[in-house]
């Protein structure tokens, strides 16, 4: 029997059904675009006025027309990586002005370290001088008077010294404390960032749901991840980890998914044409590659990494299941 066709009244509210989903998207949209701009951080003038520019952005959306919506994502995607940008570049300044303060007490540490020690000498070869006199046999007379002045002059150089002792571990302190904030720093921003990586299943399932042949594969072999847990520990690994993660969403574009195909495998896939993404696989082996950063147990240690790449398309003539096995074959070869 052929199937019975809708009523109109199965019509109607279906199609109501489908006008109220699309009116809650657009609201959901609308209201996320609005927490952005409410749970913002002002790092600073500028980036407060990007609250203003996401609100208008939130108003702009109307009633989520088409038209509307594709210029409202790409406003946003503007505005997003323009944040991400300047963001950067705040931390990267914050981080610079700690590390500046810390050499700059360094210095000084240094030269009153080294100051206090010649004067130090100078005084103590000064009373040598004055306790000779004192035992000199012309000197009888004034003996007690002298030696009473010597022994003024003695404890007030221990007062003094140890007023530079305070001094000198105070100067150590704050310069042990801007270590600590500095390694804090680094360590928050990278470690963050390893926390935003897919896994193999999860990227192996956004792979085969690609439909529109718009999606480039970079299959990534870092090589020096085993290596730094092997030859320092699993902390200064994973932090490394942090920090390769952390560049290598910096060089992608904002909308790419970053996955963890293996422990030292990565994949990451971009809605790019295959020319742009074969130089962003030229581009990831030149930045990523090269010494980190890390802290083991309050020592700077710097482990390398040596980056490969090879770049692979999701489309008719390369489907998800032979995209998979290509970039399995250069991973594990």
């Amino acid at each position: 029997m052929p199937e019975k066709a809708p009523s109109i009244k199965e019509s109607i509210a279906e199609l109501d059904c489908y006008e109220r989903t699309r009116a809650l998207a657009v609201a959901c949209y609308r209201a996320a675009i609005r927490d952005v701009a409410q749970y913002s951080v002002e790092l600073d003038e500028e980036m407060r006025s990007y609250r203003s520019y996401l609100a208008a952005l939130a108003d702009g959306v109307g009633d989520g027309l088409p038209e509307k919506l594709t210029e409202s994502r790409a406003a946003l995607h503007d505005l997003l990586r323009s944040v991400h940008d300047k963001t950067v570049k705040y931390l990267a300044d914050l981080r610079q002005q700690f590390a500046t303060t810390e050499r700059a007490l360094q210095e000084v540490l240094t030269a009153f370290v080294s100051g206090g020690d010649d004067h130090d000498k100078r005084l103590r070869s000064a009373l040598r001088v004055l306790r000779d006199i004192t035992r000199a046999p012309e000197a009888s007379g004034a003996s007690d008077a002298l030696q009473a002045v010597a022994n003024e002059i003695d404890e007030s150089l221990q007062a003094l010294q140890r007023h530079h002792q305070l001094t000198v571990s105070q100067l150590k302190a704050e310069i042990g404390v801007l270590h600590k904030r500095i390694d804090v720093f680094d360590s928050s921003t990278q470690t963050d960032t390893a926390a935003d990586v897919r896994s193999r299943d999860e990227m192996e399932q956004l792979i085969r749901s690609e439909t529109t042949g718009g999606l480039c594969l970079i299959a990534m072999k870092v090589h020096g991840l085993s290596l730094a847990r092997q030859r320092f520990n699993t902390g200064v690994a994973l932090e490394l980890l942090g920090a390769f993660t952390k560049r290598l969403k910096n060089v992608l574009p904002i909308s790419s998914v970053v996955g963890k195909w293996g422990d030292e495998e990565f994949l990451a896939a971009v809605t790019v044409p295959k020319p742009e993404a074969t130089k962003l696989g030229k581009s990831l082996t030149e930045k990523l590659s090269g010494m980190y950063r890390c802290v083991q147990e309050g020592t700077v240690v710097r482990p390398s990494l040596q980056i490969s790449s090879a770049v692979v398309e999701v489309n008719r003539n390369a489907p998800a299941d032979e995209a998979l096995r290509r970039i399995s074959t250069f991973l594990s070869a």
